[in-house]
C-alpha cells in the first residue's frame, strides 16, 4: 500500500483540526517591543544560577501557524489556530468538534510545565467519558523531551475504573479495558519536525494507527455520509413534513394507538432515515472498495506471508500464495493453490473444499475473536432505549432467577412486536410474555448465541422447543402501554407481577430476531404421526 493509498480514506474521514498555542505567529514572527535601549554596565555580571532562572526564550519553541494551516490544506483538512494567553481559562469550544488537537505542552505555565495542558485533557476526558466515548486523537507538539511529557501524562491524567491508560515510547492510549481505544495522545517534537510537515506527520501517525480493515471500512462509511449530507436533507425537505406530522396525528387519532403514539412516530422518522443511509452505504464505491477481497490482500498480506491453519494444522502460506487465495476468480487454481499450502492430495483437496465445512483460516484468530465478531453482528449494539428505558419485547434477553434451584439462567423474549404494545395497565389482567430458555453452555459445544455479560462473553443455546416456554405476566405503563425497565443500582430490570425480577442482558437485531420466530413457529407446527417404522426410516 502506498503512502498516498494509506492516506485516502483518512483524507476523506477528517474533517478539522484545532492548533493551541502560546507563541503563535503568522508569516512572520512577532517580537516583543522595547521601550528604551540600556546600556550594559560592565560591572553587571548575571550569575549562573541568575541565567538557569531566566532562560532565553527558543525562537525553536514558537510556531508558524501559517504553514500548519498550509500543511492541513494541502491535504484537503481545515485547521483552526488559537492563541493561547494568561488571560485564558478555558479551552474553545472549537476543540469539542475537532477530530484532530494539537496542543502545546507549555501554555504560559505558572506552575510546573504541562499543568495547563494536563488539566485540559483531563476536563475533556471526564466529558468525553460521561457523554458518547468518542475517540480523540490528540497530539503534544512542543520542544520539550518526550520522556517528561509522556510520564507526566502517564502520572497525572485520571481515568475511572473500568479504563486503561497503556503509555507507549511516544504515545499514551486510553481505552477501556480489554477494549478498543478511545484516546490517543501522540509526542510530536517541534525540532525534528517542522510546521509544514506536521499535517503529514500527523496523518500518517493516524493512518498507521487505524490502518485495518474494519477501522477504514467505518472511516469510508461516516465519510461517505458526510459527503452525501445534503442529498439526504434535500430528500427528507420540510415539503414533506405536513405529511409526516398527519402520519403522528393518525397515530393518536385511535384510543389503542394514543400511549405509545410519540414513541412510534419517533421511530417511523428515525427508521426512514437509518433506512436511507443504510441504502447510502451500501452503494458506497469507497466503502465497498475498503471491504473488498483486495482490501482483505493488502492488510493482511505481509512479505513474510500469512501463517493459515486448517485441521489444526498451522501451515506457512507465502504472500502470492496468500494472494491467490483471496483474490484468484478460477476456483481451480485456488484448489491448486490451497492443495500446494496444505500438502493434500487432490483428492483431499477437492473434498476438503467443496462444501465448505471445513475452511481454513487464519491461524492467529481464536473463538474470543470469534465470539466478538459474532456479539457485534448478533446483538443491537445501541439498544433503544426510551426515556432511559428498555422495552419488553421479541429478542430482549434476560437473566432470571430458575425457580428449581434459585440458579440463575437466561431467557429470550418470544413475544411479537404487535403483542407488546397497547397493552392493558390493568393489574387485574396482566400481560403474559412468553420466553424460551437459553442454555449456558462451553465455546467448543454448540451455541445460538453469543452475548456480552460484565465484560465476558456467554455462549447460549436454544433447541427453540415449544416445550421449553416460560411464561410471566406483566402490569404494562398506563403511560405507554408496555413493559418497560426500570433501575436497579447498576441494572435494568423488568419486574413480573409477583416482583421477580427480570435483568435486562441484550437485545438481537431485528433480523436475528425474526430468524428466531421463524424457528420457533416452523417447530410449533411440526405434527407427529405414528408412521410405518421401515418408510420412516428410509425416508430420514
Amino acid at each position: 500500500m502506498t503512502e498516498d493509498d494509506l492516506l485516502g480514506v483518512p483524507r476523506e474521514f477528517l474533517n478539522a483540526a484545532v492548533l493551541i498555542d502560546d507563541e503563535l505567529f503568522w508569516g512572520q514572527p512577532v517580537e516583543q517591543a522595547v521601550d528604551e535601549l540600556a546600556e550594559p554596565s560592565e560591572f553587571e555580571i548575571s550569575s549562573d544560577s541568575e541565567l538557569a532562572a531566566k532562560p532565553s526564550q527558543s525562537s525553536e519553541s514558537k510556531i508558524d501557524a501559517e504553514k500548519v494551516v498550509d500543511g492541513f490544506s494541502d491535504l484537503g483538512l481545515v485547521c483552526a489556530t488559537y492563541r493561547w494567553s494568561e488571560g485564558h481559562s478555558t479551552f474553545p469550544n472549537s476543540s469539542d468538534k475537532a477530530d484532530l488537537i494539537i496542543l502545546d505542552w507549555k501554555l504560559n505555565d505558572t506552575e510546573a510545565v504541562g499543568t495547563t495542558a494536563v488539566k485540559f485533557l483531563n476536563d475533556r476526558l471526564k466529558q468525553d467519558l460521561e457523554g458518547k466515548r468518542r475517540l480523540r486523537y490528540i497530539v503534544i507538539y512542543t520542544d520539550k523531551p518526550m520522556a517528561g511529557v509522556i510520564g507526566k501524562l502517564s502520572d497525572e491524567l485520571s481515568v475511572p475504573a473500568g479504563i486503561s491508560l497503556v503509555a507507549n515510547e511516544n504515545s499514551v492510549e486510553i481505552r477501556e479495558d480489554n477494549g478498543p481505544s478511545l484516546w490517543r495522545i501522540l509526542y510530536q517534537s517541534k525540532t525534528a519536525t517542522e510546521e509544514s510537515a506536521l499535517a503529514k506527520a500527523v496523518l500518517l501517525d493516524f493512518a498507521n494507527f487505524l490502518n485495518g480493515l474494519l477501522p477504514r471500512a467505518v472511516m469510508a462509511g461516516v465519510a461517505e455520509l458526510r459527503n452525501r449530507t445534503f442529498e439526504h436533507l434535500y430528500r427528507f425537505n420540510k415539503s414533506v413534513d405536513p405529511a409526516v406530522a398527519s402520519h403522528l396525528l393518525a397515530k393518536r387519532s385511535s384510543k389503542l394507538e394514543f400511549p405509545a403514539a410519540q414513541d412510534a412516530f419517533a421511530e417511523f422518522v428515525v427508521g426512514l432515515i437509518v433506512n436511507d443511509f443504510s441504502d447510502a452505504l451500501h452503494g458506497s464505491n469507497m466503502l465497498r472498495e475498503t471491504a473488498s477481497a483486495q482490501a482483505v490482500a493488502d492488510h493482511l498480506s505481509t512479505d513474510d506471508g500469512v501463517k493459515l491453519r486448517h485441521n489444526k494444522l498451522e501451515v506457512d502460506a507465502t504472500s502470492d500464495q496468500f494472494q491467490t487465495l483471496v483474490l484468484e476468480p478460477d476456483h481451480s487454481n485456488f484448489l491448486n493453490t490451497a492443495q500446494a499450502v496444505f500438502n493434500l492430495t487432490p483428492d483431499k483437496a477437492a473434498k476438503t473444499f467443496s462444501d465448505g465445512r471445513n475452511p481454513m483460516e487464519f491461524a492467529s484468530v481464536d473463538d474470543t475473536q470469534y465470539a466478538a465478531l459474532s456479539s457485534i453482528d448478533l446483538m443491537s449494539n445501541y439498544p433503544r432505549a426510551v426515556s432511559d428505558q428498555y422495552q419488553l419485547k421479541s429478542g430482549v434477553i434476560v437473566q432470571a432467577e430458575n425457580e428449581h434451584n434459585g440458579s440463575q439462567r437466561y431467557l429470550i423474549c418470544v413475544q411479537p412486536i404487535c403483542d407488546s404494545v397497547r397493552l392493558s395497565a390493568d393489574s387485574e389482567r396482566p400481560n403474559r410474555f412468553p420466553f424460551v430458555e437459553l442454555i449456558e453452555v462451553e465455546p467448543t459445544k454448540k451455541f445460538s448465541f453469543v452475548v456480552k455479560v460484565d465484560g465476558s462473553f456467554v455462549y447460549l443455546m436454544t433447541r427453540y422447543k415449544v416445550s421449553e416456554l416460560h411464561m410471566a405476566s406483566f402490569v404494562a405503563s398506563g403511560t405507554t402501554g408496555d413493559v418497560r425497565t426500570v433501575v436497579d443500582g447498576t441494572n435494568r430490570i423488568f419486574v413480573d407481577i409477583a416482583g421477580k425480577p427480570y435483568r435486562w442482558i441484550s437485545e438481537l437485531k431485528e433480523l436475528y430476531s425474526i430468524d428466531l420466530q421463524n424457528k420457533l413457529s416452523s417447530q410449533a407446527n411440526r405434527i407427529g404421526s405414528n408412521k410405518f417404522e421401515w418408510l420412516r426410516a428410509r425416508s430420514g
